[in-house]
């Protein structure tokens, strides 16, 4: 199940799994093909993904943009 927000019943912060995101640069293929980035790194810690219908945005421990080395 995705969740857009954390539960509020959190396990002890040392029990928990944090959850990094690097957002990846678009390869040279995405780039001829005309495609555009869908993700947008939003803040520190958050994604915004723009669909078709709608944006939605996700929330993770850390987020990485595509100027991140890996």
């Amino acid at each position: 199940v995705f969740r857009s927000e954390p539960p509020d019943d959190l396990s002890s912060e040392k029990d928990r799994v944090r959850v990094i995101v690097r957002v990846r640069p678009m390869n040279t293929r995405e780039v001829d093909k005309g495609d555009r980035p869908i993700l947008t790194c939003d803040t520190e810690t958050s994604i915004l993904v723009d669909g078709p219908q709608h944006s939605r945005r996700f929330t993770f421990d850390a987020v990485f943009d595509t100027n991140s080395a890996q």
